[in-house]
């Protein structure tokens, strides 16, 4: 993903330099009014100038309008664009037969969608967004600190509270579940019911005292969880009040009181003229929703790093797996005797990646066109499905070699499976890995993929030993040093 990546974040820069021309748009659009008004209450002012401001503002309100347009555009086509590398990646990755994939493919794959979903919009959204309205803050405070600094410290009065309300409870829930928490755990570690020997080995009344004691136990345990569930949600409720508190804090309604209060002291005592209170009712109020779309905005960028984390961990493969290479043949058909899943492991494990083509029995995401899938050129696309039994198949879709999978037409695991079994046909990989399950009792299309590569090695792993195995396959037993048994069986 490397190209890709450098792509992706190329995009990602152009979108949120986009977005911060259109927020400059906004804010000088916002300044010039305010100026207006400004000039309006302090006298008498030249028409003709407010007429050429006016029309001033209109045009950059037109532009910023334009480039916002054209940012959002390009941050949707950004974060369609990632969600779709990561797609091919995990193809990749399930599709290359690395060590464990299987497993890891059973634990993982019921998170991947909302994976997808938070690292695209993270890429595609929030930080062109961020980038937004940190511009629109910045931009804010500084006509705003122009205009009267001291009037600027009132308007940020209200983001002040917000934060040391937030700060003191998060401190205090932090502070409490260190001690708290820890000692309700344990309780809980503590309620296990404890049967002494006597009592499981006396002849005469050892289930009546043994059952007495798990009861006992069982209500210990009970009293126990309930004593930290009603603890757990007194403290969720004390971090979620704190949030609350701090969002008030933040809501505009509470700005334009402090600036209502604060200003009109500072204009009943001479040290504000009325005219310059306009700025901070404006735009002053606005600080407190651009903050509070950034804490939004930061808790979400936060959540999509963990998914995107998630995602690369496993998309990426390290090559260097320690383990002693296989002595593989260079060609013919070997047969590994044994669980195929751990015979996969085995062999992957052993191999560098780009040496082995593997096809497994979990099914294959396939995503995009299904021809260019299988390979490259729709010709060899077409002949590694005619000798991996799918072509018919694939014929009945409704575009043919040209169905995307998932879009065109859901693949059921047997299509998913033989397809994965043509691409790697279609391949280079000087070694085919196939799990024997993906062939069925299927002879015809295990000696097919066998004379098509009949350049490179073919390794079946099954269990049982495969019956149409014939006399060209060289069988290993897979609980026994595979390199050295193929070198004495091939005598």
């Amino acid at each position: 993903m490397s190209g890709t990546g450098g792509r992706i974040t190329g995009r990602v820069v152009a979108a949120s330099l986009l977005e911060s021309v259109s927020a400059v748009a906004t804010v000088a659009t916002l300044v010039v009014i305010v100026e207006v008004c400004r000039r309006l209450l302090a006298g008498p002012v030249d028409r003709d100038l407010v007429m050429e401001l006016a029309g001033a503002a209109a045009a950059v309100v037109l532009a910023g309008a334009i480039v916002q347009f054209a940012a959002r555009a390009l941050s949707r086509r950004t974060g369609a664009g990632y969600r779709h590398a990561l797609r091919y990646a995990i193809a990749r990755r399930i599709g290359d037969g690395r060590a464990s994939t299987p497993a890891d493919w059973r634990s993982y794959g019921s998170t991947t969608t909302p994976d997808l979903a938070l690292a695209g919009t993270v890429v595609g959204r929030t930080i062109p967004e961020a980038v937004s309205n940190l511009t629109v803050l910045l931009l804010s405070l500084g006509y705003l600190f122009w205009v009267d600094w001291r009037m600027a410290l009132v308007s940020l009065l209200p983001i002040f509270l917000g934060f040391l309300a937030f700060g003191v409870i998060v401190t205090d829930f932090e502070r409490t579940m260190r001690t708290d928490y820890d000692a309700l755990e344990e309780s809980i570690d503590a309620a296990r019911p404890v049967v002494d020997l006597h009592a499981r080995v006396h002849p005469a009344g050892a289930r009546a005292r043994t059952v007495t004691e798990v009861r006992a136990t069982a209500r210990e345990l009970a009293g126990a969880v309930e004593r930290f569930s009603v603890y757990f949600r007194e403290k969720v409720g004390e971090l979620l009040a704190g949030r609350s508190l701090a969002e008030i804090a933040f809501s505009p309604l509470t700005a334009l009181t402090i600036i209502l209060i604060g200003g009109g002291l500072m204009v009943r005592a001479g040290s504000l003229p009325p005219a310059d209170l306009v700025p901070f009712l404006v735009v002053g109020v606005g600080l407190s929703a651009s903050l509070l779309t950034l804490t939004y905005l930061a808790e979400e960028f936060g959540v999509g790093l963990k998914a995107n984390a998630r995602l690369r961990s496993f998309t990426t493969v390290s090559t260097d797996t320690g383990a002693t290479p296989l002595d593989m043949p260079s060609r013919g058909l070997v047969t590994i005797d044994g669980d195929p899943d751990r015979a996969i492991e085995r062999v992957t494990a052993a191999s560098s990646a780009d040496r082995t083509a593997a096809v497994l029995f979990d099914p294959s995401i396939i995503t995009g066109p299904i021809g260019g899938f299988i390979a490259g050129d729709a010709a060899r696309a077409e002949h590694a499905a005619r000798i991996a039994g799918v072509h018919d198949r694939i014929m009945s879709f409704p575009r043919g070699y040209d169905s995307e999978g998932g879009e065109d037409v859901s693949l059921s695991p047997w299509e998913s499976r033989r397809i994965a079994l043509a691409r790697a046909v279609a391949g280079d990989a000087e070694v085919v890995l196939i799990d024997g399950r993906v062939l069925g009792h299927d002879a015809s299309v295990l000696r097919a993929v066998v004379d098509e590569t009949e350049s490179r090695a073919v390794v079946v792993c099954v269990a049982p030993p495969p019956a149409f195995a014939d006399e060209r396959a060289v069988r290993l037993d897979l609980e026994s040093a595979a390199g050295a048994e193929y070198e004495e069986a091939a005598r």
